[in-house]
């Protein structure tokens, strides 16, 4: 049989899991989550550091860094770049313990412990840790899943401003410009072009343009088409 200070940190981890999982289920947003994390993950494992990476995209990750206060730094990273977060490794840091967030086959990013003492981190820390790592995988999930929503919403809003931008106008050239500003609001862009053919399919031409101010008059000409040419547009259009 275990003695009482055998037993004592299971009964702290399994009240840690606790008070995390009702954090994760009454808060929003990832970093506020992180910061109330920190704390309590604290009483039962002392470290320096707390780091969150949550893979975004195929491209970007986001890394939150919090003490053991809660005082979190978050940043935005693009994979590849040379703007990479701030290096949990470095030489002033003797211990380190990662778990992987995962959810199901998909890696949601990784959650680690770092701390300026050798040996920090016992095996019952990691299984402690692999467990809180299963909970932020359900809250990174939602936070992607609320941002998505939002990103819908905003790209909704700005095709209604899109409407009423053009019902107002006589002709679509003459408010281009803000056209482009509105769709940009969704759609991110630097170039906005709109062409128009010709009645009999023959030409096609630049109709209107935000972006950049051409000086050249030819630039607004026709332009003919081949028949490969006219076939292969029609093929894309249909």
């Amino acid at each position: 049989m275990a003695s009482n200070g055998e037993s004592a940190p299971v009964e702290s981890a399994a009240a840690v899991l606790a008070t995390i999982a009702r954090v994760v289920a009454d808060t929003a947003l990832l970093a506020d989550i992180v910061s109330r994390l920190a704390p309590i993950v604290h009483a039962v494992i002392p470290f320096d550091e707390l780091h969150v990476l949550r893979l975004d995209r195929a491209e970007s990750f986001t890394s939150y860094i919090s003490d053991a206060a809660g005082q979190v730094e978050v940043s935005g990273h693009r994979i590849g770049s040379a703007d990479t977060p701030r290096s949990p490794g470095d030489d002033t840091m003797r211990s380190k313990l990662v778990c992987t967030i995962r959810q199901r086959a998909m890696v949601r990013g990784a959650l680690w412990l770092t701390s300026h003492d050798d040996q920090a981190f016992t095996e019952a820390h990691q299984a402690t840790m692999d467990a809180v790592a299963d909970l932020l995988a359900l809250a990174i999930e939602r936070t992607g899943m609320r941002e998505r929503e939002d990103l819908r919403r905003d790209r909704i809003d700005s095709l209604k401003r899109l409407l009423l931008t053009m019902a107002g106008a006589l002709d679509i050239r003459q408010v281009f410009p803000e056209v482009s500003a509105v769709i940009r609001g969704g759609l991110p862009h630097d170039l906005l072009l709109l062409t128009a053919w010709s009645n009999d399919g023959a030409s096609t031409r630049v109709y209107a343009l935000a972006g950049v101010k051409v000086t050249d008059p030819t630039f607004w000409d026709p332009i003919e088409l081949s028949q490969a040419d006219r076939e292969r547009m029609i093929s894309m259009a249909s």
